[in-house]
């Protein structure tokens, strides 16, 4: 209970902040991808008015603050396996705290410990996984969102067209 609950707290809290770094990924990258195309077609005028260095400057810029969105989604997702680790041992101190206290045989505690590592870090295996899982999601809402806008347009586009916009 103890993991779910670190779970489902941990998927809630980080829930907007996932999908605003997605969001951010969509928008530098929709930002790198114009910059590019401006540069590639207006590369006669930028080499005529000198202004290389101004673009690579922009370059650089929008490069950065993607590595800064990528690092920062690299860090939302390592963070819960290190925090679910540190609850198992935390537990498992735990455990053994609440064995000596009751006066416990070391090989009773010992037993419990073993049985806990064993289930624990199974468990926590799974439950790391879904928490990635969950955060790629979304971290990937903005893509998908996007896909899905540019099929209800292509939808909407063929439908107003009416079904023969194919034939010749």
């Amino acid at each position: 209970p103890v993991i779910a609950v670190f779970a489902y707290l941990f998927a809630r809290q980080t829930r907007k902040y996932a999908r605003n770094l997605g969001n951010d990924r969509h928008l530098v990258e929709a930002a790198g991808m114009a910059h590019l195309q401006q540069t590639l077609q207006g590369q006669r005028e930028i080499t005529l008015y000198d202004a290389t260095q101004h673009t690579l400057q922009i370059s650089r810029s929008l490069f950065s603050g993607l590595a800064r969105i990528q690092r920062q989604y690299q860090l939302l997702s390592t963070l819960p396996r290190f925090a679910l680790e540190l609850l198992a041992v935390f537990s498992l101190l735990a455990i053994v705290g609440i064995g000596v206290v009751n006066t416990t045989s070391s090989q009773d505690i010992l037993v419990r410990v073993s049985l806990f590592t064993v289930a624990g870090f199974r468990i926590l295996i799974s439950v790391n996984r879904l928490l990635m899982s969950v955060q790629q999601l979304r971290y990937g809402h903005a893509s998908l969102e996007r896909v899905a806008q540019e099929l209800h347009a292509q939808r909407t586009a063929f439908v107003a067209d009416g079904p023969n916009v194919l034939q010749p």
